[in-house]
């Protein structure tokens, strides 16, 4: 605003002429003894509606001042109007210099580029100034760019020839005048002094566009490639602090120049600097960083060290949250072409955190890693078998063949190999069952290992484990059998455990005693189990005819258990403590026996 008044003083000293002072309009505060002085009428202009326009037309400067300064389509037509319709039109326009017509060029506005751009034509006719035709070719104005471009035809050579002119085409807001200049140079060859101050000029007018916004990309991108076409050799002495400057912009297509230079001059980055470009977010910057991938091949497989830094700052990649989608698509590619014969340098600590990370791309490689360079023989049966537990199918087929190929491992380990039967995945458990069932012998179980497997809660496994069972079941180990077997909660258990109930139970109160938590579990149930409910009434009302201690302990699991279960139940439990109190009358039973009148 400071610069805009200075301008109008200017302009105000250039238009010098004196305004009658109007005589002044009375405040109400006045005498009414004063006289009252009345504005002299205007004489009527059918095309002129503002107030006093004759008082307009004696400051004509303030026309041009509304032209720059107002903001208001309106108020710019009626400056222009009357200003070209003013009787010293001509003599007001020859007194507007240079500097007053680039600021009517740089307008956003209609009319001022309008009046800017006749001025212009005029004085380029009689006078074709460098400074004007440039203001033309910076113009918001299309008609006012191309006008700009026809001067500079008529003058290429000498406008080629100044590098202040070509730098300010090449960064151009408008992308009319960079594809000009980028046409009329790559016809041209630029001298190396020339192409040093060129490059200079740029380089600072990019580290202005510090924006990360299309039209700074756009600008950028089309200034990159004029440099790089016509500049090379000032572009390879750039200094490795330049380079790092321009990276460290965050702006997509100032990096990307940063690396076409590294790629020019064949510089060799640092592993990590080289990691952190192919995993930018810029889609440009981590495809050029691809491309100095390729150019490095060379020193990949003649230089392990740097091979193997390459592979230790690209594998936590995978194992991190993607910057842009595709990043780990990306590296798991470099990882397993470029680099393939240098994984063996990942540790087996990595190589876990990769086969269990959440991304499938490290899984990927933590498969190529478990394939072609990890010892088997160090994992632990706890890791094989999480492999076996494995969402991808490949590690569980990879589990699946080291049990294949280690039988001797795997029964000499089998307190450990047989939770491979816990595995979630159904593949998995119908390989352990057939494993399991094809190549152990009665020598590789123990029954706690068998009432393990019964154990199980899924019910493919517990039915293993009672199918095991009753294979290689021994009569010293019944009693055993039949007491874990009783504090499993399965009802097919449940029921798979009265089998041993007449066997190793009969005829001992202790037994019994032991076994009162299973009667009332199974007893307890409603709506099912009704096998198991049946077997077990059916010995307990054996076991409590045989003894008084027996009967005992029989009468308080049915006075519990005739409280709570079903009709049908607290019948079969009534029927038992009848004939209990008909055989021990001193036996304490929640019933009472009623005689009945015989007619």
């Amino acid at each position: 605003t400071g610069i805009l008044n200075k301008v109008f003083d200017s302009i105000t000293n250039l238009f010098s002429k004196k305004v009658e002072k109007q005589p002044a309009i009375p405040s109400q505060e006045a005498t009414s003894e004063a006289p009252i002085q009345e504005i002299p009428a205007q004489p009527i202009n059918p095309n002129r509606h503002e107030l006093f326009p004759t008082i307009w037309d004696k400051v004509p400067q303030a026309y041009i001042q509304l032209l720059l300064k107002a903001k208001v389509d309106l108020i710019h037509s009626f400056a222009f109007d009357n200003l070209k319709s003013h009787t010293e039109y001509q003599t007001i326009v020859n007194k507007i210099d240079t500097n007053l017509i680039e600021q009517f060029l740089s307008s956003d506005y209609e009319k001022p580029l309008l009046f800017g751009l006749e001025l212009a034509k005029e004085r380029l006719t009689i006078n074709p100034e460098k400074n004007l035709i440039l203001a033309l070719l910076k113009s918001k104005s299309e008609e006012a760019r191309s006008l700009g471009l026809v001067f500079v035809e008529r003058n290429l050579e000498s406008f080629i020839n100044e590098t202040r002119f070509i730098a300010d085409l090449i960064f151009s807001k408008y992308e009319d005048i960079r594809t000009w200049i980028n046409d009329k140079l790559s016809k041209q060859t630029i001298p190396p002094a020339k192409q040093q101050i060129l490059v200079g000029i740029s380089l600072a007018e990019i580290q202005l566009l510090n924006q990360n916004s299309l039209e700074n990309n756009a600008i950028i991108h089309d200034a990159s490639q004029v440099l790089l076409k016509n500049c090379p050799e000032a572009l390879a002495a750039l200094s490795n602090q330049v380079i790092n400057d321009l990276l460290a912009v965050e702006v997509e297509n100032t990096q990307v120049l940063a690396l076409r230079i590294i790629i020019l001059k064949n510089v060799e980055l640092s592993a990590e600097l080289l990691c952190s470009i192919l995993a930018s977010e810029f889609e440009q910057v981590h495809k050029v960083g691809s491309e100095l991938l390729t150019q490095l091949k060379p020193k990949i497989e003649q230089d392990a060290l740097y091979a193997k830094s390459l592979v230790d700052a690209l594998v936590p990649i995978l194992m991190r949250k993607e910057s842009y989608a595709g990043l780990h698509e990306n590296v798991l590619t470099i990882l397993t072409n470029q680099l393939l014969n240098h994984l063996q340098t990942i540790d087996s600590i990595t190589t876990n955190r990769l086969i269990h990370s959440n991304y499938r791309p490290a899984q990927d490689l933590g498969l190529v890693l478990l394939q072609k360079y990890t010892d088997s023989s160090a994992f632990s049966m706890r890791e094989i078998i999480h492999l076996g537990n494995h969402e991808v199918l490949a590690y569980r087929n990879w589990c699946w063949q080291y049990f294949n190929k280690n039988i001797a491992r795997i029964k000499y380990e089998n307190n450990e190999s047989i939770r491979l039967l816990d595995a979630k995945w159904d593949d998995t458990r119908a390989f352990a069952i057939d494993y399991f069932r094809t190549n152990f012998n009665q020598d590789n179980w123990s029954p706690e290992v068998l009432i393990g497997i019964a154990d199980s809660v899924k019910p493919d496994i517990e039915a293993f484990g009672r199918e095991l069972i009753t294979k290689y079941f021994e009569e010293g180990q019944g009693e055993e059998y039949l007491f874990k077997l009783s504090q499993h909660p399965s009802i097919g258990v449940q029921l798979f455990a009265t089998n041993y109930l007449e066997r190793f139970a009969a005829n001992d109160a202790q037994k019994l005693q032991k076994l009162i938590f299973y009667f009332r579990s199974v007893l307890t149930r409603v709506n099912k189990g009704r096998s198991a409910k049946n077997r077990i009434f059916t010995f307990l009302h054996q076991e409590a005819m045989i003894s008084f201690d027996s009967a005992k302990i029989v009468a308080a699991i049915l006075r519990d258990v005739s409280a709570t279960v079903s009709i049908e139940d607290k019948a079969k439990c009534i029927y038992i403590m009848q004939d209990l109190k008909t055989r021990y009358e001193e036996l304490n039973l929640p019933i009472r026996v009623l005689e009945f009148e015989t007619r």
